[in-house]
């Protein structure tokens, strides 16, 4: 895996300079190094590598904005942001209702470290933290009233799914998936 991830770096990054601009190319070189050399060998060692791994998670649209652009601005960065702080409930989510298998992969995540009452309530509160991001796109000038609308809706819908994780009692396997399915 690391071969084929490096020989795929070693390409993409020539050809992100030329076909994007090299701001786009660092930003591939950056993520590659944070995913490859950070994020994968910590798995294994510490459930917060998730937080390590959403840097490059979130990367893709940033990387799209700025070969658009050539340029890193506030819509950019927010496009990180939105992605960075959906990963959040998203991969809490699953790391409760596929707990076991991760552990019997030998792969901590963040459930196992806080207990999963704990996770479940970083479940709700980072919901509640996605709503304002996605709706700064207006503010920026970067969106229209469509998709404040659409970004409203919706995201009261994943406030009101996640909710009841602020219940100790509301964590349940059922609810785990139901938040995980609804993040997509």
């Amino acid at each position: 895996a690391l071969g084929v991830g490096s020989v795929l770096a070693v390409l993409s990054v020539p050809l992100l300079w030329w076909a994007a601009n090299p701001l786009t190319a660092w930003l591939g070189v950056f993520s590659h190094v944070v995913y490859v050399g950070a994020y994968t060998p910590l798995k294994r060692v510490t459930a917060w590598s998730t937080v390590i791994g959403f840097v490059p998670g979130a990367m893709p649209p940033l990387m799209g904005y700025t070969t658009m652009t050539g340029s890193l601005d506030a819509t950019g960065a927010m496009l990180f942001l939105v992605l960075f702080t959906w990963q959040l409930p998203h991969t809490l989510a699953i790391g409760l209702f596929r707990g076991k298998e991760y552990a019997a992969a030998g792969v901590r995540v963040i459930p196992h470290a806080l207990g999963d009452v704990a996770a479940a309530r970083q479940v709700a509160w980072t919901t509640l933290a996605l709503v304002p991001v996605t709706l700064s796109f207006p503010v920026l000038g970067a969106a229209g009233w469509l998709y404040t609308a659409v970004a409203c809706v919706l995201g009261g819908m994943f406030v009101r799914r996640a909710w009841p994780g602020l219940r100790g009692d509301a964590v349940d396997l059922g609810w785990a998936r139901g938040v995980f399915f609804f993040s997509m």
